[in-house]
């Protein structure tokens, strides 16, 4: 191959690698702003939901100082019950998940672990 050849091949496969990452890097946002969830606000805000079924599910939503029980499908939003009192405020109280714990433990490892590097000087 010449060297012309050769420079023309490595152009098309940098714009191809390029092409590839850029595609990936918008559909990977697309994805997490799917994922993100509802912002709450001073006296409304999404505390947890359960999908029953596609497009289907039950949502505990905090409305100033009670807690709102919904049904919600694609066609309708059904008010199932109410929670308020003290109940309301347990219910809306931010709870650490199970994978929220396990999140903090890797993390609190991981840190650990670069503790122990950084005292042998940068050595495993």
């Amino acid at each position: 191959m010449s060297s012309v050849s050769l420079g023309l091949e490595l152009v098309k496969y940098l714009v191809f690698t390029i092409l590839v990452l850029f595609l990936a890097v918008v559909a990977t946002r697309m994805w997490v702003r799917r994922l993100r969830p509802v912002r709450a606000g001073a006296y409304l805000g999404l505390v947890e939901g359960l999908a029953l079924g596609p497009k289907q599910g039950v949502y505990l939503v905090r409305a100033a100082d009670q807690v709102l029980v919904l049904g919600v499908t694609e066609a309708n939003i059904t008010l199932l019950g109410t929670i308020s009192g003290t109940a309301a405020d347990l219910v809306a109280a931010p709870a650490e998940t199970e994978g929220q714990s396990v999140l903090s433990g890797w993390l609190g490892r991981g840190q650990e672990w670069i503790d122990r590097i950084r005292k042998r000087g940068g050595r495993p």
